[in-house]
């Protein structure tokens, strides 16, 4: 896992986020690719969205699409 440690103080959303690599199932990145297009969203935030509902955890900003 590495942090971008190159982020602006300006940058806020930047610097709360990890850039990571991960290794999954081709029929799970189906269908988080799917549900991502689905819901006009990126991959990674799709990805996002489904790991705080898992866990639990309130981020408003991803949890909704307003289209």
């Amino acid at each position: 896992m590495s942090v971008d440690m190159n982020s602006t103080e300006d940058d806020d959303e930047a610097q709360s986020k990890i850039r990571t690599s991960i290794e999954v199932d081709e029929a799970v990145w189906r269908e988080l690719r799917a549900n991502a297009v689905r819901e006009d969203r990126k991959i990674s935030e799709q990805l996002e969205v489904v790991l705080e509902d898992y866990y639990g955890l309130a981020n408003n900003d991803n949890s909704t699409n307003d289209n």
